[in-house]
């Protein structure tokens, strides 16, 4: 059963996310691509919020950026377009994700995932075909990696592909009060 924290957590991603897709253009101005780790453009803003106890964090970006906390030792595929992504962390693990779009098959992408984070210490568990793509999971320290890639039909075809962290590692409950 899930724990009320992670039901929280989803609830605030299921609330907020929407709102940024539908209101964030995921271009640059330029068009190019942008896989910027830092600051969102001034068009869309990233949002966090933080829960009255302090236990439970979640940020969202979109427009092109990864939020300021997502994983530095999880890389993003060279030359790919980051439509966004989320993170948030409470007292039973943390979390984040990416999307983002590729000019590459899933194959490329996954087999790219498999080298790099093979190199990285990552262990490969499983690759699992999907409609129109596929799925791999990697394991390290405590943590969980899962990319998806899957084919769009668009002209010349375009993957898009989800990476998602998982930190199962329990944190220390906070000593504020709750509200």
């Amino acid at each position: 059963m899930p724990s009320l924290s992670r039901l929280r957590f989803g609830s605030i991603l299921t609330l907020v996310l929407p709102l940024l897709l539908v209101a964030c253009n995921n271009q640059t101005p330029s068009g190019s691509t942008n896989t910027n780790r830092g600051a969102a453009p001034a068009s869309a803003p990233p949002i966090a919020v933080s829960a009255p106890n302090g236990g439970t964090k979640a940020a969202v970006s979109a427009g092109g950026t990864l939020p300021a906390d997502f994983p530095p030792d999880v890389p993003i595929f060279p030359g790919a377009k980051v439509l966004g992504g989320q993170s948030g962390s409470g007292p039973t693990g943390a979390g984040a994700s990416a999307t983002s779009t590729a000019a590459a098959t899933p194959d490329a992408v996954i087999a790219w995932y498999k080298k790099t984070l093979g190199e990285a210490g990552w262990i490969a568990m499983i690759e699992v075909p999907t409609p129109g793509g596929k799925s791999a999971f990697y394991k390290k320290d405590g943590r969980t990696i899962a990319v998806k890639a899957v084919t769009n039909a668009e002209t010349p075809p375009v993957t898009s592909f989800d990476i998602v962290i998982s930190d199962d590692t329990p944190r220390a409950a906070s000593t504020a009060p709750a509200p």
